[in-house]
């Protein structure tokens, strides 16, 4: 167990180093551990931060994760058009989870009017990816959708 630890330890420097040189993964890895308080103290400042530096340079993982933060206003003030901004850019490349988040601002009208047909499309590109809270919330739009449309 020892010996684990402290190859995470010395990894984690690794990563620290690459990041500081500007690597968007190595950033966005060093940012969730300052996220979780891995390896570090946990800083919500010091993890938007770097989340930001990775986002930048159009890395999904990192535009999802500072979403987040936007959207909860945790080490950032709070703007939920920002998060629906990034969610947008991470979804454009493909991220599941994005998608998934995505779906949730137009299925509740965060950062962005109600759309539950937009809503309905991030969902099944997230299902498509096997997201599985992406299939529920793909059940409750239908149901909602379909409220809607038959009156």
């Amino acid at each position: 167990m020892y010996t684990q630890l402290n190859n995470d330890r010395v990894a984690f420097e690794f990563y620290q180093q690459a990041a500081e040189q500007g690597h968007p993964i190595a950033q966005c890895f060093v940012g969730t551990c300052y996220s979780d308080g891995t390896f570090v103290v946990k800083d919500d400042k010091k993890a938007v931060e770097l989340f930001q530096k990775a986002a930048n340079q159009g890395y999904s993982v990192a535009e999802n994760n500072l979403a987040i933060y936007y959207y909860n206003g945790v080490g950032v003030e709070k703007n939920v058009y920002k998060a629906f901004e990034l969610y947008q850019k991470a979804a454009i490349q493909g991220l599941a989870s994005a998608q998934y988040n995505l779906g949730l601002c137009y299925q509740k009208g965060i950062g962005t009017e109600i759309n539950y047909h937009k809503a309905v499309v991030s969902y099944q590109k997230a299902v498509e990816q096997g997201h599985v809270l992406a299939h529920h919330r793909l059940s409750v739009c239908y149901h909602l959708w379909y409220g809607m449309t038959r009156e």
